[in-house]
């Protein structure tokens, strides 16, 4: 049995080492490993803008070319006279067939010209140019000779003042275009290519008196 002396210093210093491992335990901190669902700090993306595709067009610029030009309400007579020969009534009837139709394809080009100048939508001017050239085509056959009895000499009348009638019109019309097309040497080149489609033959006439 060992002496007190001695028994009292190993009791002392177990007694230290087990103080000291108790002061070392109470030192640290618990730290928790992060969760497998932590997550760093949260960033706010902006959503991703519209595709180009999905944009609206830009709206085509419009021109304003002033008021339409006038209807064709105070178109001379088209009424066939009676008591006229077969040739006299051969010319007016063809005759009111083609005023019809050249103010009807007036009416056409009125309705479908585009607002926006040749410039900004060349294509929606594309079907004006074929009424144009329409128009041209609708007197390539209709010479007719003069005559010299008195429904020659009526008929020639009727004649003019339908034509004098036709031309104020047009004129009206192309000029209300000028101002809408912004190039009309432009879109006369988009007739050219019409004439260039559709060709017609060059024909002679051999007159006899009526």
């Amino acid at each position: 049995m060992s002496p007190p002396d001695d028994r009292a210093v190993i009791l002392r210093r177990r007694a230290l080492l087990v103080g000291s491992a108790l002061a070392a335990l109470s030192g640290c901190q618990k730290v928790s490993p992060p969760a497998e669902t932590a997550s760093g700090p949260v960033v706010a993306v902006p959503e991703s803008e519209p595709d180009d595709a999905g944009a609206a067009e830009p709206a085509l610029p419009t021109r304003d070319a002033g008021s339409r030009p006038r209807s064709h309400g105070n178109m001379p007579s088209l009424e066939i006279p009676t008591g006229i020969g077969d040739r006299a009534r051969s010319n007016y009837e063809s005759l009111v067939a083609r005023m019809k139709r050249v103010h009807d394809v007036l009416d056409e080009i009125e309705r479908i010209a585009p607002k926006c100048s040749i410039g900004a939508c060349e294509d929606q001017w594309a079907p004006v140019a074929k009424k144009l050239f329409e128009l041209e085509d609708a007197f390539h056959f209709s010479y007719t000779c003069p005559g010299s009895s008195a429904d020659a000499k009526a008929f020639e009348e009727r004649r003019r003042e339908h034509m004098e009638f036709y031309e104020a019109r047009r004129k009206a019309v192309e000029t209300w275009l000028t101002g809408v097309v912004g190039d009309w040497a432009r879109l006369q080149a988009e007739v050219d290519k019409e004439r260039l489609a559709n060709p017609r033959p060059c024909l002679s006439y051999a007159c006899m008196d009526w």
